[in-house]
């Protein structure tokens, strides 16, 4: 048995307008569907908001927006959309209560109220974020460091960074392991896992999937995350590209060169089950 793992550190930047990370507690799930008008709708009506506050710091271990809500140090404001609240960027939850007067929770609330549910905020990470056991976990035999979202949080997080995070972060600069032990673990291992017998390897007769990399430029692009608006409808997501990758080839044909120009070229087929051996 394999364990998946995370080797990196990461946090959502949210709005309330579309986020309900809340939901392990209960008196916070109702509050957070619907449209922005009908969030703040239910936001403002009496009642609702005694029974929310009930939730808080009771649900601590649930993940997420509970353990928030037993520290209020834990969420921070990103960005405002007014500039009357300009003083607030930056500030934590537990200060921005300090400056307004008000229960952590009201504070919170009422700024992204005030702002149509638009302010910006993010937690503060908790995996990842000691370099010793993050070295102890992915060096075990039997783990693989591979946690990601696949992109699912398209407007919140960036977690398919992973593998660049940790060739760059991890192994180059934090030198937790070999470069040739890090290949192995994200590559061959996890085909191996898989069950994939022609790839993950470099070996005549495999499929000759490479990525062709700069070790001393390979890094992230933007110092945070940035919104693309590329999506049907000119919705938005969360983006993070890399840098020092020089060349993407898929069974042998280049299809990106220097990270960004794509080449138009689709070597890549279509995997199905019985092109695999179960082990």
């Amino acid at each position: 048995m394999y364990a998946q793992t995370s080797a990196m550190s990461s946090a959502p930047v949210f709005e309330l307008a579309e986020y309900n990370g809340f939901d392990a507690m209960p008196h916070w799930i109702d509050p957070f569907v619907g449209t922005p008008e009908e969030r703040i709708a239910k936001l403002q009506r009496p009642g609702v908001r005694d029974l929310m506050k009930q939730d808080v710091g009771a649900y601590a271990g649930g993940g997420g927006g509970a353990d928030v809500a037993s520290d209020w140090s834990k969420m921070r404001v990103v960005e405002v959309r007014h500039p009357r609240n300009y003083q607030y960027e930056g500030k934590t939850v537990a200060e921005l209560a300090a400056m307004t007067g008000k229960h952590p929770m009201d504070a919170m609330l009422d700024l992204a109220v005030d702002e149509g549910l638009r302010t910006e905020f993010t937690f503060t990470p908790s995996a990842g974020t000691d370099p010793k056991a993050v070295a102890e976990i992915v060096n075990h035999p039997y783990t693989h460091p591979c946690v990601s979202d696949g992109g699912a949080h398209t407007r919140y997080q960036t977690l398919g960074s992973w593998p660049v995070n940790f060739l760059a972060t991890r192994v180059r600069d934090q030198q937790i392991m070999s470069l040739e032990k890090a290949h192995y673990k994200m590559s061959g291992l996890p085909a191996w896992i898989a069950g994939f017998t022609d790839r993950g390897i470099l070996k005549e007769g495999y499929a000759a999937d490479i990525i062709v990399y700069d070790q001393e430029k390979l890094g992230l692009q933007y110092a945070s995350p940035v919104y693309a608006t590329d999506f049907p409808g000119g919705e938005r997501r969360i983006i993070q590209k890399a840098q020092g990758i020089r060349y993407t080839i898929v069974n042998g044909v280049v299809t990106f060169e220097e990270g960004t120009v794509c080449t138009g070229a689709t070597p890549g087929k279509l995997l199905r089950s019985f092109n695999m051996v179960s082990r």
